[in-house]
């Protein structure tokens, strides 16, 4: 790989070879020519991992059937996010398959915070549930499980998170990433992991391959939004889970589909990840999830439009609210020399737990090191962390748990809750985090080419070999490639603040945005190199192959 550093960010191209265009991007992704056929040509289900090696499977299923044959009440709980209310509605329809209902749904408020507490067990119990499934949730509950066993209501969790060192005790306890897990593939979301339980189902003849079928529209929607790696079962889930959103049965995405004004035969990985899965994370960022759990519910066209329409607008409102906090954030950055430091932690008793989440994300993405943004109430602080790749953050906030209240998640996304009072310490002890794993270079913006391209691949062969190995989303990034020598003809700006630019290269259209000052010394005709990536636009039925640019310079 050559290393170049551009445009405030360090580019790494391949090095020249003789390998073709699909063996660079085979190399880029570490497939061998086997893997080829599997990645580009999945199964279903022949393609999964075997559901009868999740740890407590055959536990969950055989109390689950018997508390269906005895018509207990069964309660369902689950977290606010997209894999929280894709997971409950799964679980959901799957026991009405099986021949019953859930008794009691509850999807809690952000400001209940995450997982089972008391109140929730209390909630259940005056349901008179004795049989619970959590799901997006409940790996660490050690103390709430054994509040719920007390007050004789039995628990299933059915979890994606990282196991803490005292796993909680439930009835049986479904979740890949159990050190003793022999299940082949442990990043699945929580909808995914309900899914296979499905699967476990199917195989014991309680549901059709038709009813799996249909359900992957949810699994699809929850693993891209969840931002699971896009391989292995995630990539075979997402595969045949656009299949079946092109067509689905559900009227309340039918609705979200068209209030949003999407096109559902161009339904993508992106459509769910920046169009679908935003909408219903909305609900409860901004008011309250259970709207999207009963718009994945809805059974009647009229109350679908109603909920959707209000999803489009608390939608509305987080991108509005989230620009002003990332100006908020940004200047407070800036105006304390924070971005000097290797880790940043933020707080503010004006930012809303729902978006501090998603202002991580963006601050992240800038500044390149781990980012705790947190909101300030009743001398609590409650919020979200995320990290670059070489930062795990579960390790880092174990090692500083002295100074918090509770945290869980991921490697590179956590929540968590620590007291007011507590919060120089902890910055100053996740910095001392940061400053001990993370060197210099790793805090360098990289800009990585998958493969060479020149004018002669600008080809519509090419933009169907980089189809192929869609889904693409996070572990599966759209393929970027460096392209030399070209130079870029009639270019201007455009876009409401002339910020944009665009041109042609050969027969293809040139679009870069927010690149007008980087191209404001280009001369005509003068020879630039490029990272891009292949993109297709249709107008008025006219297709046209396309090339975003990524970053540029000025050939030498």
């Amino acid at each position: 790989m050559v290393k170049m550093h551009l445009n405030h960010a360090q580019w790494v191209i391949p090095e020249l070879s003789a390998q073709s265009l699909i063996e660079q991007l085979m190399a880029s992704r570490a497939l061998s020519k086997k893997e080829l056929k599997k990645f580009l040509h999945p199964r279903f289900p022949q393609s999964l991992s075997d559901p009868t090696q999740l740890p407590d499977i055959e536990v969950a299923t055989t109390r689950i059937l018997t508390a269906v044959k005895n018509r207990e009440r069964i309660g369902i709980f689950g977290d606010y996010d997209v894999d929280g209310t894709c997971s409950a509605t799964l679980v959901a329809e799957i026991l009405e398959i099986l021949g019953t209902h859930a008794v009691a749904v509850k999807i809690p408020e952000r400001a209940e915070g995450y997982g089972l507490n008391p109140a929730v067990i209390d909630f259940f119990s005056q349901k008179k549930i004795t049989l619970l499934i959590t799901v997006d949730t409940g790996t660490s509950a050690l103390n709430e499980i054994r509040l719920a066993h007390k007050k004789g209501i039995e628990c299933i969790v059915f979890d994606h998170h990282e196991p803490p060192p005292r796993l909680a005790r439930p009835v049986a306890l479904v979740n890949p990433k159990r050190p003793e897990s022999r299940y082949a593939y442990r990043e699945l979301c929580a909808t995914g992991v309900v899914f296979q339980w499905a699967h476990y189902l199917h195989l014991l003849g309680k549901l059709s391959e038709g009813q799996l079928k249909w359900m992957l529209d949810l699994v699809a929607l929850a693993t891209v939004t969840d931002m699971v790696p896009l391989v292995a079962d995630n990539r075979v889930l997402v595969h045949f889970g656009l299949i079946v959103w092109k067509r689905s049965r559900r009227i309340g995405l039918n609705a979200l589909i068209e209030v949003a004004g999407i096109d559902r035969t161009r339904v993508s990985s992106y459509t769910l990840g920046f169009q679908i899965g935003p909408r219903l994370n909305a609900a409860g960022r901004m008011q309250d999830a259970t709207l999207s759990f009963e718009l994945l519910r809805a059974t009647d066209t009229q109350t679908a439009l109603r909920l959707a329409r209000t999803l489009n607008y608390l939608n509305q409102r987080r991108q509005q609210l989230l620009e002003q906090i990332i100006q908020e954030a940004t200047a407070q950055i800036e105006s304390s020399g924070r971005a000097r430091q290797k880790a940043i932690v933020l707080r503010s008793p004006h930012w809303p737990k729902g978006i501090v989440g998603l202002v991580a994300g963006r601050i992240l993405e800038k500044y390149q090191r781990p980012v705790v943004v947190l909101e300030e109430a009743d001398g609590v602080l409650t919020g979200s962390a995320r990290s670059p790749e070489k930062f795990h953050l579960i390790e880092a906030l174990t090692r500083t748990k002295g100074h918090l209240e509770r945290f869980g998640g991921h490697a590179r996304a956590a929540g968590l809750t620590l007291k007011a009072s507590a919060f120089r310490a902890f910055e100053q002890a996740f910095i001392n985090q940061a400053n001990r794993i993370l060197t210099d270079n790793d805090l360098t913006t990289r800009a990585r080419a998958d493969a060479r391209i020149t004018l002669q691949n600008l080809v519509s062969e090419t933009w169907a070999l980089v189809e192929r190995f869609e889904p693409f989303g996070f572990g599966n990034p759209k393929p970027v490639f460096y392209l030399p020598g070209v130079s870029i003809a009639h270019f201007e700006t455009f876009g409401k603040d002339r910020t944009h630019v665009r041109g042609t290269i050969g027969e293809c259209r040139v679009l870069a945005f927010s690149r007008s000052e980087q191209f404001a010394t280009l001369k005509k005709d003068e020879p630039v190199e490029m990272l891009i990536t292949l993109e297709r636009s249709t107008f008025q039925g006219v297709t046209r192959n396309e090339l975003f640019v990524r970053d540029w310079r000025q050939s030498k």
